[in-house]
């Protein structure tokens, strides 16, 4: 494949910094295509950093609510009224979040992983400490409109851990979407795929590639599919091998790949739409469709993306 010259890109990537990078195939080859990564990587970390603190944030709240019924049941602690509920604050815990976050920008640029990741992104000392104000502001918002201006969550003591761990994943979503319409995202609503050959069940625990798979080449998304729940399953293998091939510049229903520039770790796919604009699906445990930008969502799923279209 013949990598275009920058001055050719679509105006509305124009902008975009472009590499000469690969994807790598099962069988270790490297399959040459163009990435795309932004010129400044400011908005990838604050979504990153926001994403990460509120799973955080949620993970916090799941183990002390687990800790507290557990120990309700071994008679320890009366923690509980006389209904046998709880709450644990959300914005407690995201206050000791945020002053922890102030205190480790000046040690951002260590061999932690999110040290790697910022370095991954070439973001300096002054450029962290500019942006953390802004993600203590959204980290903020997003729990006041899904926690009701903030509240308490309110636990049961006879909730199992199961009832815990399904409560927090459902949360998190909840804090995606929100995170989303803040940034001004545009909710296209619920997913619909019943054309596509895709029940209605199926669709709350289809991935993003599932998705996108299946409004680009509906005759190959239930292979995609049975294929997808085996761990040792390449996307960029079957694609290849299906006949789809890597482009430099993006056209309608092409499928946009994110994925870390370095690693080649591969987070999350859309349906590219013309004029920069990419709809995708935010994972699994959500239906709803949301329209964006293509690098806005950089951060949060990888730091570079690529263009796969299928042929014929």
């Amino acid at each position: 494949m013949s990598l275009v010259n920058t001055a050719t890109l679509p105006a509305h990537l124009a902008e975009a910094q472009t590499y000469e990078g690969y994807s790598v195939r099962k069988n270790s080859l490297k399959v040459t295509c163009l990435e795309y990564r932004p010129k400044d990587f400011s908005q990838a970390y604050v979504l990153l950093t926001c994403a990460f603190t509120l799973v955080d944030i949620h993970q916090q709240a799941g183990k002390m609510a687990k800790e507290t019924i557990k120990a309700l049941k071994a008679g320890q602690v009366q923690l509980s009224n006389q209904l046998g509920l709880f709450s644990s604050s959300p914005m407690n815990i995201a206050n000791r979040e945020m002053k922890k976050l102030h205190l480790s920008v000046n040690n951002i640029a260590s061999e932690s992983e999110d040290g790697k990741i910022v370095q991954e992104m070439g973001l300096d000392l002054q450029k962290l400490s500019e942006l953390t104000p802004r993600i203590e502001a959204i980290v903020m918002e997003v729990l006041r409109q899904i926690g009701n201006s903030g509240q308490s969550y309110v636990f049961k003591r006879e909730q199992t851990d199961e009832d815990i761990d399904t409560w927090q994943l459902l949360t998190e979503v909840r804090c995606f979407d929100a995170i989303y319409d803040i940034l001004k995202f545009e909710c296209l609503g619920k997913a619909k795929l019943s054309k596509y050959g895709i029940k209605e069940e199926q669709i709350f625990m289809m991935s993003c590639f599932g998705y996108a798979i299946a409004k680009i080449a509906k005759e190959q998304v239930q292979e995609f599919l049975l294929l997808e729940q085996m761990k040792t399953f390449s996307l960029i293998d079957w694609l290849l091998d299906k006949g789809w091939e890597h482009v430099s510049s993006p056209e309608p229903q092409d499928l946009v790949i994110y994925h870390h520039h370095k690693s080649k770790k591969i987070d999350h796919a859309g349906i590219y739409l013309g004029n920069g604009e990419v709809e995708s699906k935010p994972g699994r445990m959500n239906t709803r469709i949301f329209k964006h930008q293509a690098m806005d969502v950089l951060g949060l799923y990888g730091t570079s993306l690529i263009f796969m279209r299928k042929k014929g």
